[in-house]
C-alpha cells in the first residue's frame, strides 16, 4: 500500500571484480544514494589491509567523481566475526583516515559516533539501523518531492508493467503508450519523462546516437547479462568451452579472451541475435569497444579484457608527453578508453586504403604500440603508482598533432564518460635537456616540436556534445 509519504527504491549492485569496472560509469549518476560494502575482516588482517583500503579509495574516489553530491553511507560486514567494540574502534580510526575532508558526502553513523555502520548479515545486525539511516538520508533529498504529472507517472507504470514479458521497448512504443493512453504528445515530452526516469534509475535511455535512442531498457538486468557476457572475469565466469566448439566458435572464443579480440560471430552468439548492432553502437559510444580493422575478418578490439602486463623500460622510444592524475585520481578505464580511441582513429587509415597501411599493434593491460598514423608509433604507458599516462612520440615531426590528437582524446572520454570530472596536468618533455616542464610554460616558449614558435597556439577539438563519429572525423582531418 502506497501513500504520499511511501518511498520506492530501486537498488543497484556493482560487481566488484575490476574487469566490471569500466562498466560502471553507465549506472553511477548525479542523483541517488551510494552504501559502499567492504568486509571488515579484511582491514584487521595486515596481511590484506594495504589492498582493503585501496579497494575502499577506489570507490569513493568513482563515487565523487560521477555523483560529488550524493549521500554515500559505509557499511562494514562481519561484525559478528571480529573481537567486539575495539575491533570495530580500529577499524574506524583507518576509515577516518582514508575519508578525512576530501569526501564530505560520506554521511556519518550519529547513532554510534562512527564513521561507518557494522553489520552481520547472518545475524542481521546493525541493518534496521543502516536501512533506516538511508531512508533518513533519501527524505532529506528535496528532489524526491519533485511534483510531476500523474500521466508520467501512469506511463512508467505501464511501460515496467511490461517487464514480466520485454526487456526492451522501442521509442516508437513508448510513444504509441504515451499518447494512446495518456494523452503525452507535446513535442519533445516523452523525451523528458524518458530522461527524468533514467536519472532516478527507473530505466535505462542513451540518447547519443539514434540506434541508442530508439531503446529503452525497462528491465536493466538485461543490459547489465549482456554486457557482462563479454566483459567477464574468465577465471570466476568461465563459459562453456565445448557449446562453442559445437557451434563452430571455440576459436573465436579463444581470441575474444586471450588477445581481446571478438568477432561479430561471436558477440552475435553471445548475445543471441537480440540488438547486437545497439549492444555494439552503445560499447563503441562507451568507448568499450573499437573496431580492429588490421584483419580480413571483422573484429572488434575490448580494452578492458587485456590481462597481460608489460614493463617496456627499454622499449620507450621518442619524446615524452606525461598526463599527470596524481593530484586528484586515474580512474580504472580511462587508459582503456584511450587506447580504445586511438584504435578507432587508427582504423581511418586502414579503412581509406582498403588495407592496412599502419602496423597492428601490439598491446597490454598497462601498455600499447600503436602506430598512430603511417610513420609515426606511439608508445602508451599507465603507471598506476605515479597516476600517469606516459605516452612517447617517436617521430619528433608529428609530436605536435600527436599531442593535439591525444588532448581531444582525453576531453572526449572526460565529457561523454567521467561526468567531466576527470583533472590532469599535461607536462611535455624538453628534447635539449629530457626535462619535463608544464604544458603551459611549454606553449609560452613555443616548444618545439611541440608548438610552433610562430604559431603556437595549438589547434583543438571539439570535444564536448559531439557525436563519436564526427568527433574521430575532426580528428583525422588535424
Amino acid at each position: 500500500f502506497f501513500d504520499a509519504e511511501s518511498l520506492m527504491l530501486s537498488l543497484w549492485d556493482f560487481g566488484g571484480q575490476d574487469v566490471f569496472y569500466s562498466m560502471h560509469h553507465m549506472f553511477l549518476t548525479k542523483s541517488g544514494v551510494y552504501v559502499l560494502v567492504f568486509d571488515m575482516r579484511q582491514i584487521l588482517d595486515e596481511n590484506t589491509t594495504e589492498e582493503a583500503v585501496k579497494y575502499l579509495q577506489f570507490w569513493l574516489n568513482s563515487i565523487k567523481l560521477h555523483a560529488p553530491h550524493a549521500p554515500l553511507l559505509i557499511a562494514g560486514t562481519f561484525l559478528e566475526d571480529i573481537e567486539g567494540n575495539k575491533d570495530v574502534m580500529a577499524v574506524d580510526n583507518v576509515l577516518s583516515e582514508v575519508v578525512k575532508t576530501s569526501f564530505p558526502q560520506v554521511v556519518q553513523n550519529d547513532d554510534e559516533n562512527l564513521v561507518l555502520f557494522p553489520i552481520d548479515n547472518k545475524e542481521c545486525s546493525g541493518i534496521l539501523g543502516l536501512r533506516t539511516k538511508i531512508e533518513q538520508v533519501v527524505r532529506k533529498d528535496k528532489s524526491v518531492y519533485q511534483k510531476v504529472s500523474m500521466n508520467w507517472i501512469r506511463l512508467l507504470d505501464q511501460i515496467l508493467a511490461k517487464r514480466d514479458k520485454e526487456s526492451y521497448l522501442t521509442l516508437a512504443e513508448v510513444k504509441a503508450i504515451a499518447k494512446d493512453n495518456f494523452g503525452i504528445k507535446g513535442k519533445g515530452e516523452v523525451e523528458v519523462v524518458l530522461s527524468l526516469f533514467h536519472e532516478r534509475g527507473m530505466i535505462i535511455h542513451l540518447n547519443s546516437t539514434e540506434t541508442l535512442r530508439n531503446i529503452i531498457i525497462i528491465k536493466p538486468q538485461w543490459l547489465i547479462d549482456a554486457l557482462s557476457s563479454v566483459i567477464r572475469d574468465e577465471s570466476l565466469h568461465a563459459l562453456d568451452e565445448k557449446e562453442f566448439e559445437n557451434v563452430g566458435l571455440k576459436k573465436d572464443l579463444e581470441l575474444t579472451f586471450q588477445d581481446s579480440l571478438a568477432s561479430y560471430d561471436f558477440l552475435n552468439y553471445v548475445w543471441g541475435g537480440d540488438q547486437v548492432e545497439f549492444f555494439i553502437d552503445l560499447m563503441k559510444r562507451t568507448m568499450l569497444l573499437s573496431e580492429w580493422n588490421y584483419r580480413e575478418e571483422k573484429y572488434y578490439l575490448i580494452p578492458s579484457l587485456l590481462k597481460r602486463k608489460k614493463e617496456p623500460q627499454n622499449e620507450l622510444e621518442g619524446i615524452r608527453c606525461v598526463f599527470d592524475f596524481s593530484k586528484t585520481f586515474l580512474p580504472n578505464g580511462v587508459f582503456q578508453r584511450l587506447i580504445c580511441l586511438s584504435i578507432a582513429h587508427c582504423s581511418s587509415f586502414v579503412k581509406a586504403n582498403d588495407g592496412a597501411v599502419v602496423e597492428e599493434p601490439d598491446l597490454y593491460k598497462n601498455f600499447g604500440v600503436i602506430e598512430f598514423e603511417p610513420g609515426s608509433k606511439l608508445h602508451f604507458y599507465e603507471d598506476t603508482v605515479l597516476q600517469q599516462i606516459v605516452v612517447y612520440v617517436d617521430n619528433p615531426e608529428l609530436a605536435k598533432k600527436s599531442l593535439e590528437k591525444i588532448l581531444a582524446m582525453l576531453r572526449k572520454l572526460n565529457f561523454d564518460v567521467m561526468d567531466g570530472g576527470l583533472n590532469w596536468n599535461t607536462l611535455l618533455e624538453e628534447p635539449q635537456n629530457h626535462k619535463m616542464i608544464t604544458y603551459e610554460v611549454a606553449k609560452k616558449k613555443g616548444l618545439l616540436p611541440w608548438f610552433e614558435k610562430s604559431k603556437a597556439k595549438n589547434r583543438g577539438v571539439d570535444a564536448e556534445n559531439v557525436d563519436l563519429g564526427s568527433f574521430l572525423d575532426n580528428l583525422a582531418s588535424l
